[in-house]
């Protein structure tokens, strides 16, 4: 199984794996998963809208949603300094932080791959 994991990413830090690229990866995904359905024009940087749009073509993808409003918290954050007011996104998020929304991540990629692969 493809894992979302990088391998330069893989190596133990200070500071916790970067979520948002995750979070990048799953929605090139979900895209490609929808151009699969048919659709020609797939916009959004919302996991969970994404998930959304996916729903149309396959109820299963209704028990994700939450899992992506939950990765949506760590996009705009995580990715850009000054994405929280008052404060750097090292200090704000921890390394558990992180790994849950990896695994998170992980989960609706190993779904959305399985369904691809059966399409």
């Amino acid at each position: 199984m493809t894992s979302l994991l990088l391998d330069g990413m893989q190596k133990e830090t200070s500071l916790p794996p970067p979520a948002s690229g995750h979070n990048n990866r799953l929605k090139r995904q979900q895209r490609h998963s929808l151009y699969s359905k048919g659709e020609r024009f797939v916009i959004g940087h919302s996991v969970a809208e994404l998930l959304e749009k996916c729903k149309a073509y396959d109820k299963d993808f209704k028990a994700l949603i939450p899992i992506g409003a939950f990765l949506d918290r760590f996009y705009i954050p995580t990715r850009y300094p000054n994405g929280l007011p008052g404060g750097v996104p090292a200090y704000v998020y921890r390394r558990k932080d992180s790994a849950e929304a990896i695994k998170m991540a992980q989960k609706v990629f190993d779904f959305i791959s399985s369904k691809l692969s059966t399409d």
